[in-house]
């Protein structure tokens, strides 16, 4: 028994019969988070009421083309993505509330003195 209600016999026919491991060359590491719950699920619930219902939705959600290993890599460029885009964000509206710099975040210093970005301090004028 692997947990209450599967046995390994049961789990291996399962696996054998989802052609994930044949047909989309997905490793081990890869059904054992599936059956975790990767990615949606960091961990397995502590109590699952019923195994062998949860075990089979989980297959069922799969997609071959895509196992938990690669989705785990989109999430993680995808949080990154929405990281820069709040990001530049920031800055945008940092510019456009600043009354120091202009619409491109560089202060108006004179034509003797070099180009200075903006830091958006009205205490420290600027620099």
């Amino acid at each position: 028994m692997v947990c209450d209600g599967v046995s390994v016999r049961w789990l291996a026919g399962i696996i054998r019969g989802s052609r994930l491991l044949a047909e989309w060359h997905w490793t081990w590491n890869d059904l054992a988070d599936l059956i975790h719950g990767v990615p949606e699920r960091p961990h397995l619930p502590r109590y699952i009421h019923n195994p062998r219902g949860w075990i089979k939705a989980r297959f069922k959600r799969s997609t071959g083309v895509l196992p938990p290993s690669k989705l785990k890599i989109i999430r993680q460029l995808d949080s990154g993505e929405r990281a820069r885009q709040a990001d530049g964000a920031a800055k945008r509206a940092a510019i456009d509330h600043c009354p120091l710099c202009d619409e491109h975040g560089w202060l108006d210093t004179g034509p003797t003195a070099p180009d200075v970005r903006c830091n958006h301090d009205p205490e420290t004028g600027g620099w």
